[in-house]
């Protein structure tokens, strides 16, 4: 199983649940994830253009083709306001365009399994924010270009690509903090969201594609 963003909080989590099962994690992320039975290639996703030579590093350690893939790794810059094109761009290129040429190189070294589930990290934001415009931009194409693939697909596929918005995880990048007492959108442990991650990335062939699985309101 290929896991991005592991070098910690939901990714981790969601490396920790699949090792759990006896299953092997590739890790592709920027810092080193906390687990040393991964195989990790080091990546940076903002330079999407070295993706694809990353892709060929970890093709390098596979001995058969991946079962399963977990777009995780994303931005989400509260720092500094997102109303400017630098933010937008900043996010689009983590949030979309690196999922999109992660998959894409993956395909092309022809390492993607028959059958092959693929779950994407969302987000409820991508239906607008105020707050947060370019990421909620980013998260709505990564949305489009999940369903414009499974669009393509014919009736019978040997990729299942399906899209989870965890809501609000508690991480070190998004720790809890007090919430307006009809804030449906709770906190929760990011091993709540690995859990289900593990349904869709272990699912029978001819499962459900396309579909959003919304945990934020739950």
């Amino acid at each position: 199983m290929l896991v991005t963003g592991t070098s910690y909080g939901l990714g981790a989590a969601v490396s920790e649940a699949v090792r759990s099962r006896g299953d092997t994690v590739l890790s592709m992320s920027r810092g080193r994830p906390p687990a040393p039975t991964e195989i990790w290639t080091k990546v940076d996703f903002a330079d999407v253009d070295r993706v694809g030579a990353a892709v060929g590093t970890m093709a390098d350690s596979l001995d058969r083709p991946l079962d399963g893939v977990v777009l995780n790794a994303a931005l989400a810059d509260k720092s500094r306001s997102q109303w400017s094109a630098e933010q937008v761009e900043r996010h689009f290129r983590v949030n979309a365009l690196a999922p999109f040429a992660l998959w894409s190189a993956l395909e092309e070294a022809g390492v993607v399994g028959d059958p092959c589930n693929v779950v994407l990290m969302g987000s409820f934001l991508q239906n607008g924010n105020v707050r947060q415009p370019a990421y909620a931009m980013s998260k709505a194409a990564l949305w489009s270009w999940m369903r414009s693939y499974t669009m393509s697909q014919p009736t019978v596929a040997s990729v299942s690509m399906n899209m989870i918005w965890p809501g609000r995880v508690d991480t070190p990048a998004n720790p809890p903090r007090e919430l307006p007492e009809d804030d449906p959108n709770l906190f929760y442990p990011p091993q709540r969201v690995a859990d289900v991650v593990l349904r869709y990335l272990y699912q029978a062939p001819g499962g459900p594609r396309g579909t959003v699985i919304d945990l934020g309101r739950s």
